[in-house]
């Protein structure tokens, strides 16, 4: 669809095809909410935003400017999981960790996918805490999983021991920030900073986690472009996971990566 048809279809709760055979029409109220809407994205504010929702894994998420807009490339995290659990953990009951959790999309994504697990999904951001409970409702998914305001691990009991984490932390480099699309300045900086090279949050987290996953458990990580090797380093360093798989996306560049305790 154009984007002037997402927007149709999302201000009259209709389908594309409703648009053209007469089905639907704007009243003046209607055509005053449309003309806003189209300023909106004229002045760069991402479509999502502008129609409140998104699509992920086939579910219906609210987004708005508390958290990030969840991305395709993300699908592939929750996938490959769940493909992880059905091989590995198959039967058994399965403790998720999802860190910086955002709108709730992965922790949501993997309670409706997946039976025998009770998943921790955790954020800095009490008001994206607040919108990942919301889509939780929204998905009748508020059942597997319980909230957490906390600064990475802070928070967390440290006897509590899962078997993944899970996390698509902020991983964009200060000049990719300063060179990013208009579209990434309506979205909250700190769900995408993560400091001159990138990687600060891969670091502190390999570094943490190791005291909240079972051995032989995984801390699976979606990468930005080209951080595979610096991430690796760091891995290997800490002596406590080895990189079993990475994962390539739709454009071919590393994007999923496991990374399985030893120690």
């Amino acid at each position: 669809m154009t984007e002037k048809e997402l927007l149709l279809t999302a201000l009259l709760n209709c389908k594309r095809s409703d648009l053209y055979t007469g089905g639907v029409s704007l009243d003046d109220k209607k055509e005053e909410i449309l003309s806003s809407m189209l300023i909106r994205r004229k002045q760069g504010e991402p479509i999502q935003y502008i129609t409140g929702f998104t699509e992920f894994m086939g579910l219906h998420f609210k987004v708005d400017n508390r958290a990030l807009i969840p991305r395709p490339e993300t699908e592939i995290l929750v996938e490959q999981t769940v493909q992880l659990i059905e091989n590995h953990f198959s039967g058994k009951d399965i403790g998720i960790l999802d860190l910086c959790t955002g709108s709730g999309n992965i922790a949501i994504s993997l309670a409706k996918s997946l039976e025998n697990v009770k998943i921790t999904a955790s954020d800095i951001s009490d008001r994206a805490l607040e919108l990942a409970k919301e889509n939780a409702v929204i998905n009748n998914a508020q059942g597997k999983i319980g909230f957490l305001e906390s600064n990475l691990f802070d928070k967390l009991s440290r006897d509590r021991l899962f078997d993944i984490i899970v996390c698509n932390p902020p991983y964009l480099k200060s000049d990719e920030l300063e060179q990013s699309p208009i579209e990434l300045s309506f979205e909250p900086r700190i769900a995408l900073y993560a400091g001159k090279k990138g990687i600060l949050f891969y670091s502190e987290i390999i570094k943490q986690a190791p005291r909240f996953i079972k051995k032989d458990g995984y801390l699976i990580f979606e990468i930005g472009f080209n951080q595979l090797r610096q991430i690796k380093k760091i891995s290997d360093a800490s002596k406590k996971f080895v990189l079993e798989k990475v994962i390539k996306d739709y454009n071919n560049i590393d994007r999923v990566i496991f990374l399985r305790k030893v120690n």
